[in-house]
């Protein structure tokens, strides 16, 4: 899986920022040479002990388009964390399907928001 922090964007003199619209992926290609594609979709809040559907807005995905998917979020403006969480009960979950991304939590996680970043070939 594919982790950018941006300083590592600027060490190869890539700009680039994470963006809602669609953008090329700049950093490779999938192993056939196919161009992969990125954007960011925001969580409001996660859910309480359950699923949250987001719709991903990407016209003819399917599951074997993914190259990449995280989930980031916070409890604070200062406090971010890699959002997909287990300790043997307690999780935050994620998935990708035709139309929307999920988030799956066990318990009440409803004070974190955050955002799915998302890489795929078309």
């Amino acid at each position: 899986m594919i982790s950018l922090k941006s300083s590592s964007a600027a060490e190869i003199g890539i700009d680039f920022e994470w963006s809602a619209s669609e953008q090329v992926w700049p950093f490779e290609k999938t192993s056939a040479g196919e161009t992969l594609y990125c954007k960011e979709i925001a969580v409001a809040s996660y859910p309480n002990n359950g699923f949250l559907a987001v719709a991903h807005n990407i016209s003819g995905f399917d599951d074997t388009d993914l190259f990449s998917l995280d989930l980031v979020g916070a409890r604070t403006a200062t406090d971010a964390i890699d959002a997909t969480y287990y300790d043997g009960g307690t999780y935050i979950g994620k998935r990708v399907a035709t139309s929307n991304m999920y988030i799956h939590t066990s318990h009440d996680f409803t004070q974190m928001s955050g955002h799915f970043r998302i890489i795929y070939k078309k």
